[in-house]
Parts: structure tokens; sequence; C-alpha cells
């Protein structure tokens, strides 16, 4: 079977933003070809992608044919990175994160029903470019700020913080151990019951085994910057599907609600599960005054940026931490 693979704007912003979470995974490493330069490197050949105002949107079978071999080269990229410069455990938990990223770009990629459906409600969304732009500036710009604000504070009070919550979170929830692969249609992988029982047991082992005093006030502040990370993707996902099928219709609607799920499940369950529109804890990024966007073809794809963000922002805010 010939597999072609897709890179248009959001699978390449996908893959830069992949090399950023390598970098917050790997520690301190001594190996040259190890560094931050390195990640830089792998997403070379996909900046010319990146540029979502000059992009023309993928409609055709054709337009995937030719931006998917960029994107194969940035899989590669990672791939080795991920071989040279993590250890076991470090690729395990980045596998199974990213299980569903990686799954959706090879089925768009590949000639199959996946691609058909895509290359389907491409056309409708194509044309509200303008109206997603809304909602993928509004989050974007949150995300740039929570990471200059996370690139600012790791220090290694910050790292005893994230080892105690990454512990308790990889010690009660069951999805660190579930595989990601959820083809359920619409149903997005966490639930606000089983949440708030998981909840109790990190509070109950919080108080436990909490870290000393001297590291409360930087735990504190990190899980405020995780709830702003968390919420701020579920805005972004509550944007993306809610307009969708105002303009396109429930078809379009549906296969854009499977597609984030995907993206994002195994994700979500792990470290957003507290964080959910059902939860009340994220009032302030549903108000009526935010007004929505459309989730344009383009921005189906964008939506890896959005939940390959999570994990980005989730592991710079602990950049020093060797938890895993």
């Amino acid at each position: 079977m010939k597999i072609r693979r897709t890179g248009n704007s959001a699978g390449v912003s996908v893959f830069h933003l992949l090399l950023v979470t390598m970098a917050a995974l790997v520690r301190h490493c001594g190996a040259e070809d190890c560094g931050q330069e390195e990640l830089v490197q792998c997403t070379k050949p996909l900046q010319l992608l990146s540029a979502t105002s000059e992009l023309s949107f993928v409609t055709k079978k054709e337009e995937l044919d030719q931006l998917c071999p960029d994107l194969h080269a940035g899989l590669h990229c990672i791939r080795s990175y991920t071989r040279r410069c993590m250890n076991i455990h470090q690729r395990d938990h980045f596998n199974k994160l990213y299980h569903g990223t990686n799954e959706v770009i090879h089925e768009l990629c590949e000639e199959g029903s996946y691609q058909e459906d895509f290359l389907r409600h491409a056309p409708c969304m194509r044309h509200v470019k303008k109206e997603y732009e809304v909602c993928a500036t509004r989050y974007q710009s949150t995300m740039s700020k929570i990471g200059q604000a996370a690139a600012a504070t790791t220090t290694s009070t910050t790292s005893a913080a994230f080892q105690y919550h990454i512990g308790t979170t990889m010690a009660t929830h069951p999805a660190y151990s579930s595989s990601s692969n959820n083809n359920g249609g619409g149903s997005s992988g966490y639930y606000p019951g089983d949440a708030g029982q998981q909840h109790q047991q990190q509070h109950h082992h919080h108080h436990r085994n909490h870290p000393n005093n001297s590291t409360k006030h930087a735990e504190d502040a990190e899980e405020e910057r995780l709830k702003t990370v968390c919420c701020a993707f579920q805005r972004y996902m509550q944007c993306s599907e809610f307009t969708v099928r105002q303009a396109c219709g429930d078809q379009t609607a549906l296969f854009t609600r499977r597609f984030l799920d995907k993206m994002s499940d195994t994700l979500m369950r792990m470290h957003c599960v507290d964080y959910t529109p059902e939860s009340g804890k994220c009032r302030d990024y549903f108000s009526s005054s935010a007004r929505p966007a459309v989730m344009t073809a383009n921005g189906v794809l964008v939506a890896a940026v959005a939940a390959s963000n999570v994990l980005v922002m989730l592991l710079l805010l602990r950049q020093s931490s060797t938890f895993i």
C-alpha cells in the first residue's frame, strides 16, 4: 500500500511543538547532538509551511501528496532524536501521549476512508478561514504567554513540585497504562465522575507525601498555569466544534470532533482531567463575550497544534524536572 504523508501548517506546527516538548522531556544532556539546536533543525523543512496567512488550504488529494513528504521528514527527525536522546521510560511516556497525533497524521496521508472524509469536508471549511483565525489567534496568544512564563521559572523548586505532581498523576490515573487508541465517535475520553474520584485520590496522596513547604508556592503557581493551559485548550476545542456545525453541518462537525478527540484523548486524561468544561473550573474561558470561530480545513489540522501545545506547556512549566 502506498503511503502519502501530509504537511500543511498545522502538521508543521505539530512537529515544531513536538520538538519543544522533547526538549522539556530530556534531562540536561551532554551530547552535542541532543541540544535545542538539534531540535530546531528538525523543523526547518517545515518552516515554509507554517505561515498560515500564505498557505493555500488543502482541499485536493494532489495538495496532500505535495505536502506529505515534509511532514514525513519531520517524523523521521523526531524518531531519530527520541532514540538518541531519550531513555526508554521517556520514550514510552512520549509515545503514549502522541499516539493519537501520529495516527491521525498517517491516516490523513494514507489513501483510504479517513483521507476521503477529510477531503470531502474540506471545501466547505475552506471558506471560513478568517473566522477560524479569531479562535486560533486567541489560543496561540495564551500559549505564548504561558510558555514565556514557564521558561522564566524553571527552578529546582519547580522541579521538585512537578516530580510530586506527575508522580501522583501517574499513580492514580489509569490512563497512563491504558491505550490511547480510541476510535469511538464523538467521545472525548474523559469523564467528570472518574475525574472527581481521581482528584480525591490525588488530594489524599498530596497530604501524605507533599514536598516541603518551600515548594508549595511554586506548586500552586504551576497548578494555576496548568489550569490556564488546559482551560484554554478546552475553549479552543469548543470554539472549533460549535461553529463548524453552523457553517458546514453535522457531519463535518462530527468529523472535526473525532479528529480533536483522537489527537488529545490520552493527553487530556493524563494531565487535564480536572479541567473539563463540566468541572466549572474553566468558566472564565467560556464567557459569552468570547466570539466563537469556525474550524477550517486547515484549522482541522491546526488542532494538532492545540493538542500538542497542551503537553508542550505542561512540560515547559517544569523543564528541569527528572520525572521520567
